[in-house]
């Protein structure tokens, strides 16, 4: 089970939790806009509309529900699902242009207006992409740095240690503390101990 979730984790990992279903609904977007569509025969104009209506479905969802844990992926794929809907809606224009004989909209017009769109989309999303690599790497830093705190004030509380047994230790041989026993003395005697065995077998 654990190599099933290691091997197919991919598809659900950057969903919410109760929200992990929501890739088998974008798989079934692109069955739908790649395949089913096909089969409206001789009419363009339907198979623009159903896929209209099924990308604006989609983009709703994604906007009211916010499935994935990350707010850009949220983003990012809500303005994917918009570039989508622009380019199905010019298609149907520039379809109804054809089929009307009536200039609806300047098709020069409609291709610079798409070239913008796109362009900014592509920017914008370069742009969330940068500044979450930015973000990341501020965070593994921190990390990073918090971790060599951690080993540092774990060696230096494991040295004095040490060294507090060994003057207890040392306190107990000269009988300078007035004690019959103590447990850091014990502790240090002991490691002594286990030194000359170790140095012996050497």
């Amino acid at each position: 089970m654990y190599r099933l979730g290691r091997l197919s984790g991919f598809i659900y990992q950057n969903y919410v939790p109760e929200f992990w279903w929501f890739e088998v609904l974008e798989l079934l977007r692109k069955l739908f806009m790649n395949g089913l569509v096909i089969f409206v025969h001789n009419n363009p104009v339907l198979k623009a509309v159903l896929s209209i209506t099924w990308s604006i479905l989609l983009m709703s969802g994604i906007l009211y529900y916010r499935p994935y844990v990350a707010w850009s992926n949220n983003l990012v794929s809500s303005m994917t699902q918009f570039q989508l809907i622009l380019t199905l809606w010019v298609g149907l224009v520039l379809v109804l242009n054809a089929q009307t004989g009536l200039n609806l909209l300047n098709q020069q017009q409609i291709v610079n207006i798409m070239l913008i769109l796109n362009f900014m989309a592509v920017v914008a999303t370069g742009y969330i992409m940068l500044d979450e690599a930015r973000s990341l790497s501020k965070q593994q830093i921190a990390i990073q740095e918090a971790e060599r705190k951690d080993k540092i004030h774990h060696a230096v509380t494991r040295l004095w240690r040490k060294a507090y047994n060994h003057a207890v230790y040392k306190a107990m041989q000269t009988n300078q503390t007035g004690r019959a026993f103590s447990v850091p003395a014990f502790l240090e005697a002991v490691r002594l101990h286990k030194l000359e065995l170790a140095q012996a077998a050497e």
